[in-house]
């Protein structure tokens, strides 16, 4: 049956496959999985190595079948002696990479040059030459680069406008992953050119200088979906205020996602949050709502109503992760605001005080509610009493998982 499905059909699924258990031994099932599977393996590569966990001298091999596609005479400038000859190799694999993660690439080159015999003396410039032209290779060969990272280097490094091929490409990013970033001449070029993005993620911009640059960026997004923060507090107003003081942002994000944020005293998290007239999937990790002062529920739901008549009208998925202290009162509004349109609740190592508080709100608020998760390994006690009526109070929930435990409806 899989052999008549389509190729494309199968790298849909294989998109879906875990690298190690799954997606491997799909390449050694037969000729048409290993065609399928193997542009979905080699899309980034770097990335199983590094988030996969897996050993560092797994780095050199893949450094050494990405240098052997380099040109004779780039390889020979570089002092390079392949491992590989290109016309033996099945696969075109730089044609497959997908995602160009600096950080990635950068030390993946590093470890290479540090097991190659490289003097001390030179692989600094050496590595940088060589990073440069691996990526280089990657913008020339491959047609759908559609993630792209940049990150702080504490070494000597290089401006992406000195890429050959570069610019077309950023043009082209459908998803961008932004970590750490010093370098404005980099970033500047790249807010600057990528206009389809639907993606972001920032994590510690320490540099102020990148705040307007940031603005006019977010402004020109038009398919924005997705973003993703990460600030120490004094840093997290200045940067979050770029998004939801954003016509553009605020009509298009739908998703949110919080980590390691401590939220300030002054800062209005509802109210901004309300903004966002599509929003439906909000996902604190590791967030402190400790600092956020007391709300006044009625007098806030009453000018949220006046307000923003739409807001959290389409949040469908709450997930609040490794949360030190719920805060009750914002779940609650949270809650009440999305209503029927929530599908998904799901807390995730917190500290729950008020468990049949939270229960309550759902039965009253959430009758569509679907899915329900709230794991809490301090507190072993946590029970629905009269479960069975709890189910009742629902339309579509079969079970739910309380601290690991599936209870079902029947």
């Amino acid at each position: 049956m899989a052999n008549n499905l389509p190729d494309l059909c199968l790298q849909n699924i294989f998109k879906h496959l875990n690298y190690d258990k799954a997606l491997y031994p799909c390449t050694l099932v037969n000729k048409q999985w290993s065609y399928s599977s193997i542009p979905v393996l080699w899309s980034n590569p770097f990335i199983y190595v590094f988030e996969g966990r897996k050993p560092l001298n797994s780095l050199k091999p893949l450094i050494d079948t990405y240098l052997s596609f380099l040109p004779q005479n780039q390889q020979e400038e570089l002092e390079i002696k392949p491992k590989f000859n290109q016309n033996s190799i099945m696969f075109n694999y730089p044609v497959y990479i997908r995602h160009i993660f600096f950080y990635f690439i950068y030390e993946g080159v590093k470890y290479w040059c540090n097991h190659c015999n490289v003097s001390n003396i030179i692989i600094k410039e050496r590595k940088n030459q060589i990073c440069k032209a691996l990526i280089e290779s990657f913008f020339i060969k491959s047609s759908k680069i559609d993630t792209f990272e940049i990150f702080e280097s504490d070494d000597d490094y290089f401006n992406i406008s000195d890429i050959f091929g570069s610019i077309s490409n950023i043009q082209k990013i459908q998803k961008i992953r932004t970590l750490i970033i010093a370098k404005c001449s980099d970033i500047s070029i790249l807010l600057n050119l990528t206009l389809n993005v639907k993606s972001l993620k920032l994590f510690t911009l320490y540099n102020f200088d990148l705040v307007n640059s940031l603005r006019q960026f977010v402004q020109s997004q038009k398919n924005l979906t997705d973003i993703t923060f990460s600030f120490p507090p004094k840093l997290f107003p200045t940067y979050w205020e770029i998004f939801h003081s954003s016509k553009t942002a605020t009509s298009t994000v739908t998703f949110i996602e919080f980590i390691h944020i401590q939220f300030p005293k002054n800062i209005s998290l509802i109210y901004h949050l309300a903004l966002f007239t599509n929003l439906q999937y909000l996902k604190f990790r590791a967030c402190d709502f400790g600092y956020i002062p007391n709300i006044k529920e009625d007098q806030l739901i009453q000018e949220i109503n006046s307000n923003y008549p739409l807001a959290f009208k389409k949040l469908n998925t709450i997930i609040i992760i490794e949360d030190s202290y719920l805060n009750l009162e914002i779940l609650k509004i949270l809650l009440q605001f999305s209503g029927e349109e929530l599908l998904s609740l799901e807390l995730f190592e917190v500290k729950i005080n008020k468990f049949n508080y939270i229960i309550k709100w759902l039965e009253v608020f959430c009758p569509n509610l679907r899915r329900l998760v709230i794991v809490d390994k301090t507190n072993d006690k946590l029970e629905i009493v009269g479960i069975h009526d709890f189910f009742r109070k629902f339309n579509n929930l079969s079970y739910v998982i309380i601290n690991g435990e599936k209870h079902f409806a029947t």
